[in-house]
């Protein structure tokens, strides 16, 4: 009877499966702290509880900030880590207990966050790429070299395929050598990748097409030190747009960081994965190992979203 002859609304519960609902019940109980008073015995919370639940939204409300923006579509990795880098140094100014054991929890989460395609995206981002280590900037590096030897390898099938006009009686003979091929390449692949784990130094990768791969590789290198030099981009800027300006400079470095940067962070594409999942779990396939559940979403995550 008091709330609604206060036009107030009923507090709201959280749900645990839902982020941010936690700091919003909490704030739609400190709205309704006048009518918590003394003189509603039933309803009487101490100053000091009032206090803490302040402290609480306070030191949440950054990270609240953060979720909502990782709701975005388009989101890329640099916007998702300055997110994550705003969230961290708002919380921090906030000196309270609270504050600082999220803090602490946000770091041990940040060894999480930065696995390879995560590194490798912050590479191609100028805002950011200042912030990686040498260690993580020269992995960064091997493995970008190694998708670029990839695409050259694919470039070149392509190109063979292109060629080959087979007649049908032929067929049988040259089904035979593609299969051959698709098996030397799939070797090729193993051997350039174990190689590339343990050595920086690609420039020696098998003497093919008279050293043309060779050249490129090492141009490719070449640019990727150039590319390190440019000047620090604003914080706001786009990246997308900063590629877009600089494909004319750096084509082949420009044809890999679209492929870099489109490493999925925001939370949509994961909230769709999780509706896919009562699709493919059901009581008789639970014991489904988790590689083959990962198979099943990628395959179906392409099939709905291809178009």
């Amino acid at each position: 009877m008091t709330l609604r002859a206060q036009n107030k609304n009923k507090p709201i519960l959280d749900c645990p499966t839902r982020w941010n609902s936690t700091v919003d019940m909490i704030q739609s109980l400190l709205s309704l702290k006048d009518i918590c008073s003394s003189d509603v015995r039933n309803l009487f919370l101490p100053d000091s509880t009032w206090q803490m639940l302040e402290e609480i939204v306070a030191a949440l409300r950054p990270a609240k900030k953060l979720m909502l923006k990782l709701q975005s579509e388009q989101l890329t990795v640099g916007d998702c880590y300055l997110s994550w880098l705003t969230c961290k140094l708002e919380t921090s100014d906030i000196n309270t207990i609270f504050a600082r054991e999220l803090i602490s929890n946000i770091e041990d989460r940040q060894s999480v966050l930065f696995n390879e395609a995560f590194i490798n995206a912050m590479f191609f981002d100028p805002r950011i790429n200042s912030t990686l280590t040498i260690d993580q900037q020269q992995s960064a590096k091997n493995q970008i070299i190694s998708l670029y030897v990839r695409l050259l390898q694919l470039n070149d099938i392509n190109k063979s395929n292109e060629k080959d006009t087979t007649s049908e009686t032929d067929l049988p003979e040259e089904f035979e050598k593609e299969n051959r091929f698709s098996v030397h390449n799939k070797l090729q692949n193993f051997l350039i990748n174990s190689y590339i784990e343990k050595h920086d130094n690609v420039s020696t990768l098998l003497p093919s097409r008279h050293g043309v791969i060779d050249e490129c590789v090492q141009t490719f290198k070449e640019n990727l030190s150039m590319f390190l030099e440019e000047p620090l981009l604003d914080s706001s800027a786009d990246v997308l747009k900063f590629w877009e300006q600089k494909k004319g400079k750096y084509p082949t470095l420009y044809e890999v960081a679209k492929i870099v940067l489109a490493t999925p962070v925001t939370q949509v594409s994961v909230e769709r994965l999780f509706s896919s999942m009562k699709f493919i779990m059901s009581d008789l396939r639970l014991n489904l190992k988790d590689d083959i559940i990962e198979d099943i979403l990628f395959i179906r995550s392409y099939h709905l979203h291809k178009d």
